[in-house]
């Protein structure tokens, strides 16, 4: 019996690695599901030291040119990993990856959050600690945990 699911977020860091995610994702959206690629941009990271000074106008120019880079990045993504289904490409703001995922997963009462194991960090970091082991503990729905690519699977 396979599992399948009306609301299905992809979640990404815009790696290679995370792109893990996108199959296992696609499968259990099935042909009914509606699926979501997510990308958390933590903005404040992308402003320079003394983003307090920055006009408004400043900042939202700022805001602008990370989202059209996440963007356009994730439009690669799904030309390469999604490019035969409907998927809604999502850039949003927020300091906490794993509590944004959550947050924005229980507004769009999704029924799954597809999540890479290893992302940009790869193996460097633990387990315990992670983003998508954060997800898992705070997640409002099931999550799918897909580790990496196999060797070669990759890229």
């Amino acid at each position: 019996m396979a599992l399948t699911a009306r609301q299905v977020i992809i979640t990404t860091d815009l790696s290679v690695e995370s792109e893990s995610a996108c199959e296992p994702a696609r499968a259990a959206a099935g042909s009914e599901g509606k699926l979501t690629l997510l990308y958390v941009a933590d903005f404040a990271s992308h402003l320079p030291g003394g983003a307090l000074t920055l006009t408004k106008g400043a900042r939202e120019s700022i805001w602008n040119e990370v989202c059209q880079a996440a963007s356009a990045k994730l439009e690669q993504i799904k030309e390469r990993r999604l490019s035969d289904v409907e998927v809604e490409l999502k850039v949003i703001d927020a300091h906490g990856a794993a509590a944004a995922i959550c947050e924005y997963a229980e507004s769009q009462q999704a029924d799954l959050i597809v999540i890479s194991a290893h992302g940009r960090s790869g193996g460097k970091l633990h387990w315990l600690g992670s983003v998508a082991e954060r997800v898992v503990r705070m997640a409002p729905c099931d999550v799918l945990v897909v580790r990496r690519f196999p060797p070669d699977r990759e890229g």
